[in-house]
């Protein structure tokens, strides 16, 4: 919250959002803070709050003693305490400042913690990342776009699996990248009515060989359509 002083003496409340450590000391730049308590104080300015999955027990006790000794929190269910199962749901919070102070010690404990420790810094640099919102040549556009749907399955019910086999598929691609397409969306498993699901597996057999044959070859995105979080996961690192 920034104060500011009307011309009758009486302050000005201004609330900021501060997303990132570097927001926080910009803000503070801009209010004539000297660089040193610019770069003491940002990350005191800015609340992370992270959710962790599959934590030990035991793991998730130290965890929250950790935090609360450097003045943040960690919410965990009463399983915990009572010892009730194997793993637990954690919910991390605290300044960037308390993270940084916090993931130096979680290296030297054991339970999994080290692994817990590297969790937690990955994703606090995923807060700070600037990601685009979609690709930068749609994201430019200032015409209508044309998307080329390119269906690896073999029982798609608008082209009845012609392109089930990957090099067929891979060749309607280019086909359609000089037909005009401005983007390519893959997808291996049919939504036609009455059509089986299939597996993670299975899906990813249709789609890798073709990912990775246009994958940095083809002069447009391709997008991939899934409703699977690993197989989406898998399809970008094709």
């Amino acid at each position: 919250m920034a104060v500011h002083h009307s011309m009758n003496g009486s302050p000005i409340p201004r609330p900021m959002v501060m997303r990132s450590v570097t927001d926080a000391g910009r803000i503070m730049s801009s209010m004539g803070v000297g660089r040193p308590g610019c770069d003491i104080m940002a990350p005191k300015a800015v609340f992370r709050a992270i959710r962790l999955s599959n934590v030990p027990l035991k793991a998730a006790l130290i965890l929250k003693q950790e935090m609360l000794s450097r003045g943040g929190e960690v919410a965990i269910s009463r399983d915990v305490y009572e010892m009730r199962g194997g793993e637990a749901e954690c919910l991390v919070m605290g300044t960037a400042s308390q993270f940084e102070r916090l993931l130096p010690k979680l290296k030297e404990q054991p339970f999994g913690l080290r692994a817990v420790g590297e969790s937690v810094a990955a994703a606090l640099a995923h807060f700070d990342q600037r990601h685009p919102t979609c690709h930068a040549c749609l994201a430019s556009a200032d015409r209508p776009m044309v998307m080329g749907v390119l269906n690896v399955t073999p029982d798609s019910f608008s082209d009845g699996g012609d392109y089930f086999d990957a090099d067929a598929a891979i060749a309607r691609a280019w086909e359609m990248v000089e037909e005009g397409a401005d983007l390519i969306d893959v997808g291996a498993e049919s939504t036609r009515p009455w059509s089986e699901g299939v597996g993670v597996e299975e899906e990813l057999g249709r789609l890798l060989p073709v990912l990775r044959a246009l994958g940095g070859e083809l002069p447009v995105p391709i997008s991939v359509d899934t409703s699977k979080a690993a197989v989406m996961a898998k399809s970008l690192i094709a």
